[in-house]
């Protein structure tokens, strides 16, 4: 997606609620800042080690694991379904 203040190209993501499966935590986050329901179509990867370690300003230090889908946006579909 493309960050409207900056111009810059980022990936879609966020937290997992508590309870929430992955999934459903992906099609949470796309409708959130997309405004658009994907469709998951395949499990890309999980992803983590040291590379996705982070330090905070405090000195609290947390390790992310990065869960990839591939999906499909049905833009036209939401759009007719959508009210006038």
């Amino acid at each position: 997606m493309r960050h409207a203040d900056t111009g810059a190209w980022g990936i879609l993501g966020g937290a997992i609620e508590l309870d929430e499966a992955p999934e459903q935590a992906a099609i949470r986050e796309t409708l959130e800042e997309v405004g658009v329901r994907p469709v998951i179509t395949r499990l890309i990867g999980a992803f983590s080690g040291p590379e996705y370690r982070v330090e905070y300003p405090n000195g609290d230090q947390a390790s992310y694991v990065v869960i990839t889908y591939e999906a499909r946006l049905d833009v036209m579909k939401e759009r007719l379904a959508a009210p006038a």
